[in-house]
Formats: structure tokens, sequence, C-alpha cells
């Protein structure tokens, strides 16, 4: 009994570390997000992760997705449980300004799904961006 209990702390401590150290794992993922500062655009979004760090780069789904640009990455990456958080994204428009803020998304071990609105750098519309990136 006193080895079933000296195992049940000690397998707590384990798990209880492993949780605060959670990371998303290297990995390329690809889908599709709807990014809206103004006007809606279906864009193709890429995110590459190394060393908890994330790279977030569009592609023409709609023409004007290559007026988004996501500045000064690679951005920190922090998880807890299933979400993941980009650290102090920063999101330009060729038209409508940026914003800036923290993205978050759910994590399923192979998606991010994506949810989230970001405040506007200075004035107008925040922006929103929401889908999915899967593993490649």
């Amino acid at each position: 009994m006193k080895r079933l209990i000296m195992f049940a702390i000690l397998s707590s401590g384990l798990l209880g570390a492993h949780t605060a150290s959670a990371t998303l794992p290297d990995s390329k993922l690809a889908g599709t997000v709807i990014v809206k500062k103004g006007r809606q655009l279906s864009c193709r979004i890429q995110v590459d992760v190394t060393n908890n760090k994330a790279a977030v780069d569009l592609s023409p789904g709609s023409f004007l997705c290559n007026m988004v640009s996501f500045n000064g990455g690679p951005y920190d990456i922090e998880v807890s449980e299933n979400t993941v958080k980009l650290k102090n994204v920063d999101v330009s428009t060729a038209v409508a300004g940026g914003c800036v803020g923290d993205i978050e998304a759910e994590w399923d071990g192979t998606t991010l799904t994506i949810d989230t609105t970001l405040p506007p750098k200075t004035t107008g519309s925040p922006c929103l961006v929401k889908g999915t990136a899967r593993y490649q």
C-alpha cells in the first residue's frame, strides 16, 4: 500500500512538471483562415513552429491576402492544456490599418482551431482571424 501511495505521489509530481512546460511540437501547419479588418478575406495560412516560436504567413486564397502581413515574427508560443497563444502578434493591412495582440487557438494534437479577435493598433475595427491549420 505504501508503494502505491508513493507511486501516486511521484506520478502526480511528474505529470505536474510536464504540464507546466507544455509546448507545441516543432511542425509545419497549413490551412485556411478568414481574416477580417473591414473587408473579409479567405486566405491560406502557414504556421512554422520551431523551438516554441511560430512564424505565420498568409498566401492568396483571395488575391488581397498579399496585402495582409504578420510582422515581427516568429512569435513566442504559450501553451496551457489545449489552448495555444501566439504572443504579441502584429498584423498590418495595406488599407484598413493594423492590429496587435495575442492569437488564441485550440490544439487537439493535429489541428489548430483559430477563433480570435485582435484589437486595432490605433483606431478602427478589430482584426478577426478564424479557421484551422493542420499538420502538413
